[in-house]
């Protein structure tokens, strides 16, 4: 049990989990948008500034390497088991640093939030402005993502086959995590709007034109998930278990259950936007 979950039992603090990821998303967002404004117009003038230089310049709590410490009043008041130098926000230009894949991820040991990693090679190898914030966008909403697992780990791990991948976005980590994620991009395009998924789909296919990205790999699922047509997916494999092993009555993974999965996205992500338009 944490620090903050003993406080919360024992009468000491009002405040929930759900509070800390996002102020610790706020938190980490706002250093990053700091550091974007030096490296955008270093950009323009033709430097060859790094990212993570420019986050040093901005975020002064730092191991002076690419570790860095939350710092946020509210979070140390409230939730101090996510701040110290045991904690940190890592920063790395390496892929292998992440075990997911992915462009940042939450890190647990012991079921114990320990810090977040953010990969920012795509930020370095950016050409031109338009790219620049293309790269910052898609790192701001992946950071959006990990900050809601602090305290909600997923139970899943996705692997290559379709069932892993199709129970891993049925996670009720995953759910709220990859609407949170989708729902921050949506907030970001179109700013004061209510959620229209149709909007959000071409949002996503416009902006991520490549079919195998995780974004795109969400909306095709969720696709599925409404209408439980064989023909989202392409290989054979998973056109056999969806005709199988789904369609076919009597198995873990229904229709039904499919159909509140999707329900429960469209319902997080309306709320995360609703959210993101209540001023504070």
């Amino acid at each position: 049990m944490g620090l903050h979950e003993a406080a919360v039992r024992h009468g000491m603090s009002y405040t929930n989990n759900n509070d800390v990821e996002k102020k610790l998303a706020d938190f980490i967002g706002e250093k990053i948008l700091l550091a974007a404004k030096i490296y955008e117009d270093g950009l323009v003038v033709g430097s060859h500034i790094k990212f993570l230089d420019c986050l040093k310049s901005v975020w002064k709590e730092n191991d002076g390497k690419n570790g860095f410490y939350v710092s946020d009043p509210f979070i140390q008041e409230y939730f101090p088991d996510v701040c110290g130098k045991d904690k940190p926000i890592m920063f790395t230009d390496s892929p292998d640093d992440l075990d997911g894949g992915g462009q940042a991820e939450c890190v647990h040991v012991f079921d114990k939030y320990r810090g977040i990693v953010v990969l920012i090679n795509n930020i370095d190898s950016s050409n031109d402005a338009v790219g620049f914030r293309k790269n910052l966008g898609f790192l701001l909403s992946a950071i959006r993502h990990e900050c809601d697992h602090t305290f909600l780990q997923s139970q899943v791990l996705a692997d290559n086959d379709f069932e892993s991948r199709l129970l891993y976005y049925m996670d009720e980590a995953e759910i709220r995590a990859f609407s949170r994620q989708l729902s921050y991009l949506y907030s970001q395009a179109y700013p004061g709007q209510g959620f229209d998924y149709r909007r959000l789909v071409k949002l996503i296919i416009d902006s991520f034109p490549s079919p195998a990205h995780i974004l795109r790999q969400v909306l095709q699922f969720l696709a599925f998930m409404n209408d439980h047509n064989p023909s989202h997916f392409v290989t054979q494999e998973s056109k056999d278990y969806v005709i199988n092993r789904i369609l076919v009555p009597g198995h873990a993974i229904d229709v039904k259950k499919l159909k509140i999965i999707y329900e429960k996205y469209m319902n997080y992500m309306a709320y995360f936007v609703n959210e993101s338009n209540i001023k504070p």
